[in-house]
């Protein structure tokens, strides 16, 4: 299937100018050993398979360089169309306006971490989930990219037992739709030599620090369901995709 969706030649122009312009502040190195993103440029690039993109998020520079480095530095995907979620407590002008730069869309989602916020206690959790899902799944059909943090927000620890299920709601979502076409890439960030990953350490953007970004696994739909640890049950992925990135997270994330 050839990818239908493709951003605006003047969002483009943005996305790389943005790039370029962060590079002497962003530090990143693509750790890639097991040669997995040649096989996202053949299925992603070239045959328009959607992408959901799993990572683990601890800093507000996280999604940002997953942009900047799978997307925009990719001839073959820095077209594709891009959405996440964003906790709603964090949407605000500013963030926009940053990811309108890189022509990405945000979706605001009630979570745990927006109702523990003064202000927000009488919203009701998951609202605007449906809203999501029913946009990724859209995108995923039409070749685009979808990118969710593993633990749905920041943490300063891998949570493999969260329950709270963002891929396994996606995956419901596209399964109930009969979208199948999209793959599911995990990736793991880290900063080099870092020592803690509170908030307080690395939660915010890091100017300067270097970043390691490294792809844990890929699979289609069917080779995630078919393992055997997940038993064809959608709400045993999330926590499968955690342990397979904590294989090769830093130990201070664990």
């Amino acid at each position: 299937m050839k990818n239908t969706n493709q951003i605006p030649l003047v969002s483009l122009i943005s996305r790389l100018i943005t790039y370029y312009v962060l590079l002497p502040f962003f530090p990143l190195i693509v750790d890639d050993k097991k040669k997995i993103l040649p096989r996202i440029d053949r299925e992603v690039g070239k045959e328009g398979r959607g992408l959901i993109v799993v990572y683990t998020h601890f800093s507000y520079r996280d999604g940002i360089e997953l942009t900047r480095h799978l997307v925009i530095k990719n001839p073959l995907l820095q077209k594709k169309e891009i959405i996440s979620p964003l906790s709603f407590h964090q949407h605000n002008k500013i963030v926009k306006f940053l990811t309108d730069l890189y022509h990405e869309k945000l979706y605001p989602i009630v979570n745990n971490d927006t109702l523990r916020r003064k202000g927000f206690e009488h919203m009701r959790k998951g609202e605007g989930m449906d809203k999501f899902i029913s946009a990724s799944t859209q995108l995923l059909k039409m070749g685009g990219i979808v990118m969710i943090a593993t633990n749905a927000g920041r943490r300063e620890k891998l949570d493999i037992n969260d329950p709270q299920k963002p891929l396994g709601y996606l995956m419901l979502g596209l399964q109930q739709k009969k979208i199948d076409n999209y793959g599911i890439l995990t990736v793991c960030l880290t900063i080099k030599g870092a020592k803690s990953y509170k908030k307080k350490d690395s939660g915010g953007v890091n100017i300067g620090k270097t970043y390691i970004l490294t792809p844990a696994s890929y699979y289609h739909p069917d080779e995630l369901l078919g393992k055997p640890e997940v038993g064809g049950k959608i709400s045993n992925v999330d926590t499968f995709v955690r342990r397979d990135i904590a294989k090769i997270a830093a130990a201070e994330y664990l």
